[in-house]
């Protein structure tokens, strides 16, 4: 999903998400590429993401397609257990 930021020139992605049986089809690729059309038509210049430490292989998607981490934060809410989860902030610049 592409939403609005506080800042008008960024957008943000969330709740980006494949099946887990799905994985490995181009689908998220395809979901991206849609996602960043649809960002630059909308006139964002600059995109950004949250996700967590232990998703490993989205982080490499979103590395191979231009994000890049620009922050990072413990966050002990997240598991039941109390264990640090670590949330990365990613952004990627859009081309003009």
């Amino acid at each position: 999903m592409l939403c609005e930021t506080d800042d008008p020139s960024t957008g943000q992605l969330r709740l980006f998400a494949v099946e887990k049986s799905r994985r490995r089809q181009g689908i998220g690729r395809a979901l991206m590429e849609a996602l960043l059309a649809k960002a630059q038509e909308a006139g964002y210049k600059t995109l950004i993401l949250w996700t967590a430490g232990p998703l490993e292989a989205a982080i490499r998607q979103y590395e191979r397609f231009g994000f890049r981490v620009v922050e990072t934060a413990e966050n002990r809410t997240w598991r039941p257990d109390g264990e640090p989860v670590v949330e990365i902030k990613m952004e990627k610049t859009l081309e003009a």
